[in-house]
């Protein structure tokens, strides 16, 4: 709403852009690695960060963190 999109405005700086690709490659490695179930929209944060990692933005290694939310999964079908 207005509310929201007049803080954006204000406070963000850069919005970045991933693929639904990209989304299930991350929702596999926290299911995969991390052992949890997380939707693709709390995955955003991750691939948001591999890309800026892989494009040079940030360096490899540096010290980040990221925000990782959602459990809203439907269960049949992320087992597939």
């Amino acid at each position: 709403g207005d509310l929201t999109f007049d803080i954006m405005r204000r406070n963000v700086s850069k919005i970045i852009t991933v693929t639904d690709e990209q989304l299930v490659d991350e929702m596999k490695f926290f299911g995969e690695r991390m052992k949890m179930i997380v939707e693709p929209t709390g995955c955003l944060g991750l691939a948001g960060l591999r890309k800026l990692v892989s494009s040079g933005e940030i360096e490899k290694g540096a010290n980040c963190g990221v925000i990782i939310s959602g459990g809203n999964v439907d269960l049949e079908r992320y087992c597939k």
